[in-house]
């Protein structure tokens, strides 16, 4: 048997009994709810609340929990997950959640932030409509499935920064981006403290249960991958600043920044290494003022053409791009609604009548969080070093699946699959990722990704082609 056979006969097989065990998965019951008289397929930002009270604290409390595009779970006001993990619709996902260690007696709260990006949603979402789904695995405490006794909220705060915007507002490259919109806020707007229980939701209105003329469209199954890495990340140092008095150099995000009133001042900010998730600017006053926050994998020498990736001086900084416009509060925190990949940062900021204070400034982290069991030591230090950053690059290209690129697609392909796959088997002996990227393959011949080439037939192609 010559090496070749020897790869492909368990990715054949591999991707056929995935093929099998996906066949025949039922359908669940699940409550669905959504925003009354919502546009069901346009973007917009719901916040879902439950009220409840607790005599004896329970020993567990597990929580099924989706939503179409995304959710973010609170309990008490903590943010205890975030997803569902990436799928299609005939094995949309579901996670699983205990809540108990973060319930106390008394009243509790669950909320969740639900959004749409609607037609400026990353690529790699598939969506049928908003909608939110969250029940308890015990009949007894089924008083907390999602139903109309939640309340909901639409966020006016949030306007959708279009791909159109993000790649024709200053045209800098010229290739296919695919990550989603960008998010533009109004702090005045938002409903500060809505996760927390003794926020007044009084004005919300009840959500609305959905009924569907049979089988609700999402064909529910548990997640079947790790939750994402969660750790925070601090900035390296500040390269460059112009229109304030600021000083370059080391800076860990935990250092107050001052911006004067009536000022524009731009501030670029390297993490040192490329990096993803989701970066937490946290501000105070800067009431009518602005805040420009652009990511880039490295500077520009011009358009479309790269620098050297620490090459700062006499560099043009292009990329995408939230805004967040404060209200003058003290310790707000602007969160982008989906993950931002990045080694530069830049803010542009403009104050008005009154200054604004940078508490602080730090990213939490979000990809695939491989154990870490290999090791590689050589008596070069260059093959050391190369070896790292051959395990960053990995760490990059792996999220709900792998990706071909972390800034610009996110989006999961055959081809760059192939090494990925190895690296990530060669060096951690989780292969969660790897089976689920396998199972979609002959998942994906459907309507919804347009796909007509499953990985069963290329690999039977290639067996055949090898003989």
């Amino acid at each position: 048997m010559t090496k070749f056979h020897r790869i492909i006969i368990p990715l054949l097989a591999i991707s056929l009994v995935v093929q099998v065990s996906s066949v025949g998965v039922a359908a669940q019951e699940a409550p669905w709810i959504s925003y009354p008289s919502a546009n069901i397929t346009q973007y917009g930002v719901y916040h879902f609340r439950k009220s409840f009270d607790l005599e004896m604290m329970p020993e567990k409390l597990i929580v099924h929990i989706s939503a179409d595009n995304r959710y973010n779970l609170f309990v008490n006001g903590k943010r205890v997950g975030y997803g569902p993990a990436k799928g299609d619709l005939k094995t949309y996902k579901y996670d699983i959640i205990d809540i108990a260690p973060f319930l106390k007696t008394g009243k509790n709260l669950l909320a969740a932030l639900v959004y749409n990006g609607g037609k400026d949603k990353p690529m790699a979402f598939i969506s049928v409509q908003t909608a939110f789904m969250l029940r308890t695995e015990d009949p007894e405490l089924n008083w907390l499935n999602t139903d109309s006794s939640w309340k909901v909220l639409k966020n006016k705060a949030y306007r959708v920064i279009s791909y159109k915007e993000l790649i024709f507002t200053e045209p800098w490259f010229k290739g296919f981006y695919a990550c989603g919109g960008g998010d533009e806020v109004f702090a005045e707007k938002y409903p500060w403290g809505w996760e927390l229980p003794e926020f007044n939701d009084n004005s919300w209105v009840a959500a609305e249960k959905l009924v569907f003329d049979g089988e609700p469209p999402w064909n529910l199954v548990p997640r079947n991958i790790s939750f994402m890495d969660n750790h925070k990340e601090q900035p390296a140092r500040i390269r460059r600043v112009s229109g304030v008095d600021i000083p370059i150099g080391s800076w860990d995000g935990k250092s107050k920044l001052s911006i004067p009133p009536h000022t524009k001042a731009t501030i670029l900010i390297d993490f040192d290494v490329l990096t993803m998730g989701y970066p937490e600017l946290t501000v105070s006053g800067g009431k009518n003022g602005r805040v420009k926050i652009k990511y880039a994998e490295a500077l520009y020498e011009k358009v479309d053409l790269k620098a050297h990736r620490d090459s700062v001086n006499e560099k043009t900084m292009y990329g995408v791009w939230d805004i967040f416009h404060p209200d003058g509060k003290n310790e707000i925190t602007f969160r982008p609604l989906w993950k931002r990949a990045f080694r530069y940062i830049q803010l542009v900021i403009e104050t008005k009548t009154e200054p604004l204070d940078i508490i602080s400034f730090e990213n939490e982290y979000s990809g695939y969080p491989y154990p870490k069991m290999s090791t590689f030591t050589s008596s070069d230090n260059q093959l050391n070093e190369i070896h790292e950053m051959c395990l960053q690059t990995l760490r990059m290209c792996s999220g709900e699946t792998y990706y071909d690129t972390p800034f610009y697609e996110q989006l999961s392909y055959g081809g760059d699959n192939r090494p990925i796959a190895a690296i990530s088997t060669y060096n951690s002996t989780d292969d969660r990722l790897l089976r689920e990227v396998m199972r979609l393959y002959p998942q994906s011949e459907n309507n919804e990704t347009g796909l007509n080439q499953p990985i069963h037939r290329i690999l039977i192609s290639i067996w055949e082609a090898g003989h």
